[in-house]
């Protein structure tokens, strides 16, 4: 709201350039503010926004005037008189400027004053409250009160433990010999819910000496009555042991071998940060004093605790992981049992594919249909055929869009093709089926880490410890083994790889087990 310069205000009829000193204006103040102190407070507050102008200094008049002298005296033809003259502009010009300074300041600070005062009026029928002044709590015979801006007094002597400088916290009764000397106060005792009224000087020392927790509310009917403790955080072993000693709790109890379970973790990452227990944070809880109970400690979720930030981003990242372990078993259920079907086809008919018989295949495909021959190997090679045109379509990466006949066809060159040997077709497929099993353990262990809360860190060790390995591999018992000891070693474990498997004919050293096999031997592969 601006404030007219011409606008006459009160019975003086001022105008705001009259009230620069405020003083005049507070009665109007009072009237828009609805009271004399509110309109007092408008006008301080609008002085603190405005003060006063600085003062014009002579001395900078006359320090502005000579200075103006000198340089007109400076002037080619300049003569003291036309100086002075010339010199006279620069301090009126100086004394109109602090005028007008002081002119907008106070027509500013009227403004602000004026639309201020409104807002501190009172709505109408809203009571507003002062302290008491010390001969009205005499008058109304308490210790602490307000008056109401209707008249009445509003005793505060016992609203609340706080208004006798006092307050109510939660104690252990194990802790109260330890309060009572602290606070010196030998005949505090805590009520059937174990709360105790202190001082209220005395909260913050008795807080930091652990003695004393939050307010205790009453238990409700058939619940258990525990007192909250501090929260479970992971520990070492031997600090465990001495947190539950702390408890009470020993080696003989019942509950000590599940809260060890519990309070440890072989993540070492997790010690000293807090155990997550159905998503949420835990705190020991002990019996309340007179209450019967099986257990010196429990472990439970405080009421109304929200989800851990680590849990939200924890079920993320498994939510994540799970819609990629939906596709990856839609993909298995449909890629290993054909994967299955032509390495037994392969097995069991070593001559089914290579150049010969692709070559020669249109021939025997026509004197079949035509003559009724049979051939039992154009049967498997029909077979593998259609499990190829299957297996290929499984190869084009997911999005990649419509496939070309000139992919479709590197896509089963890269995985079963009538023109490949069946060593080299048999070896792509065996290849395939293991990498796929594996990146399934993979998954399948980040999920079962993630569900138990383990540190990022842990699960790429342990990720990292996984045999990702395509093909058996044999390492001799010892490195001192015999010729003969080894023979018998490496025939033994090669017995026991079931029919079909790989072995990579090379030990941790590059040397072959097998010195006159190649790179690969498949077990059952040529007799």
């Amino acid at each position: 709201m601006a404030v007219d310069k011409n606008l006459r205000l009160g019975a003086t009829a001022s105008s705001a350039n009259d009230l620069g000193n405020m003083g005049a204006l507070t009665p109007i103040l009072g009237q828009l503010a609805g009271g004399s102190k509110r309109g007092q407070m408008a006008a301080d507050f609008a002085r603190q926004l405005y003060p006063e102008a600085p003062k014009a200094d002579p001395y900078e008049a006359a320090l502005q005037f000579f200075l103006a002298m000198g340089q007109g005296a400076s002037q080619p033809g300049a003569t003291v008189l036309s100086s002075a003259v010339g010199a006279m502009q620069a301090p009126a010009d100086y004394l109109a400027a602090k005028k007008k300074e002081k002119r907008d300041t106070d027509r500013a600070r009227i403004q602000t004053a004026v639309q201020l005062a409104p807002s501190l009026k009172p709505a109408a029928g809203k009571v507003t409250y002062r302290p008491a002044t010390e001969a009205e709590l005499t008058r109304y015979g308490a210790t602490s009160g307000q008056m109401g801006s209707d008249g009445k007094f509003y005793d505060l002597s016992k609203t609340s433990a706080a208004s006798t400088g006092n307050t109510t916290v939660g104690v252990d009764p194990a802790n109260l010999p330890a309060l009572r000397v602290l606070l010196n106060l030998p005949n505090l005792n805590v009520d059937e819910n174990n709360n105790a009224i202190i001082p209220n000087s005395a909260v913050s020392t008795a807080t930091a000496q652990g003695l004393i927790l939050p307010k205790q509310a009453a238990p409700k009917q058939g619940v258990e009555k525990y007192l909250q403790q501090d929260r479970v955080l992971y520990m070492t072993e031997e600090d465990a042991k001495a947190k539950l000693a702390a408890f009470g709790v020993n080696e003989n109890d019942v509950e000590y071998a599940n809260l060890i379970d519990l309070i440890t973790t072989d993540d070492t990452n997790l010690i000293g940060r807090p155990v997550i227990q159905a998503d949420s944070y835990l705190s020991f809880y002990v019996p309340r004093a007179g209450e019967e109970s099986e257990f010196n400690v429990i472990t439970r979720t405080p009421g109304g605790s929200p989800v851990p930030a680590e849990v939200l981003a924890r079920n993320e990242e498994i939510k994540g992981l799970n819609k990629i372990a939906i596709k990856q078993n839609q993909v298995m259920n449909d890629l290993l049992p054909t994967l299955d079907s032509a390495m037994t086809v392969l097995l069991q008919n070593q001559d089914v594919t290579g150049a010969f018989q692709n070559l020669t295949m249109p021939i025997r495909n026509f004197m079949s249909s035509a003559f009724g021959v049979s051939d039992a190997d154009l049967e498997s090679q029909k077979y593998l055929e259609a499990l190829s045109n299957k297996l290929a379509p499984q190869m084009r990466p997911v999005g990649s869009g419509a496939t070309s006949d000139m992919e479709f066809r590197a896509y089963k060159s890269a995985i079963l093709t009538m023109e490949n040997p069946a060593v080299s077709n048999y070896l792509t497929l065996y290849s395939l089926d293991k990498t796929t099993r594996n990146a399934a353990e993979e998954l399948k262990l980040r999920r079962s880490l993630l569900t138990q809360n383990k540190s990022m860190e842990y699960i790429e060790d342990k990720v990292a410890e996984l045999d990702k390995g395509i093909y058996e591999k044999f390492e001799p018992p010892s490195a001192d083994i015999s010729l003969e000891d080894f023979v018998t070693a490496r025939d033994a474990w090669k017995a026991s790889l079931p029919n079909g498997a790989v072995i990579l004919n090379k030990d941790s050293s590059g040397r072959k087990i097998y010195p006159n096999a190649g790179t690969f031997i498949i077990k059952g592969w040529g007799g």
